[in-house]
């Protein structure tokens, strides 16, 4: 047996936002999690605020794009 359900178009997308802010949570609480995602997370933010960063214009200046 099944069962239909009819929701207002406002509900849905409520639902929907719902959804979507609780897979950015699950993703967050994914990366918190890793210990060595977050070191390099860390890592990386140090050596931006000390300087030890490239800029670059476009994907071109990338190495490993040749």
């Amino acid at each position: 047996m099944t069962a239909t359900i009819t929701l207002p178009v406002p509900v849905v997308r409520d639902l929907n936002r719902k959804l979507s802010e609780l897979e950015e949570i699950l993703e967050t609480i994914e990366i918190l999690s890793d210990e060595q995602l977050v070191a390099g997370i860390e890592k990386g933010q140090k050596d931006i605020k000390e300087g030890r960063y490239k800029k670059i214009n476009s994907l071109k200046e990338l190495d490993f794009l040749g």
